[in-house]
């Protein structure tokens, strides 16, 4: 067992069933619109006890590679661990913990972001 902080997340969504970010098009909170464009290819860092800085042998990403092996943008297998995104609108406006997330669609206006699995 491992806390989520070893994964470096800058949002962290409650209630969803174990992957089901993967199939979000886009998040709303409040004015703040995210499009989600691919599951994140995850570094060495979830490996690293962060109050002792001490690597482990055998790891979280060890782990997750046996559950969660994708290929990423570049077609290069890796274990992945949540989605990346690119906020679309609201850019300068604040979230904060606790805020109501919604599912949005993507912006048509906006080219395709590359969707990878």
């Amino acid at each position: 067992p491992c806390t989520i902080d070893r994964f470096r997340p800058n949002i962290v969504l409650d209630g969803l069933e174990p992957w089901a970010e993967d199939g979000l098009p886009a998040i709303r909170i409040g004015e703040v619109k995210i499009d989600l464009s691919r599951p994140c290819n995850r570094c060495g860092v979830p490996n690293i006890d962060q109050s002792t800085g001490v690597a482990e042998e055998f790891g979280n990403l060890q782990i997750l590679s046996k559950r969660r092996l994708l290929k990423n943008y570049r077609g290069k297998p890796g274990a992945m661990f949540g989605v990346q995104g690119v906020c679309t609108s609201g850019i300068g406006k604040a979230i904060h913990v606790g805020d109501a997330i919604q599912t949005a669609n993507l912006d048509p206006s906006l080219p395709a972001l590359p969707r990878v699995y």
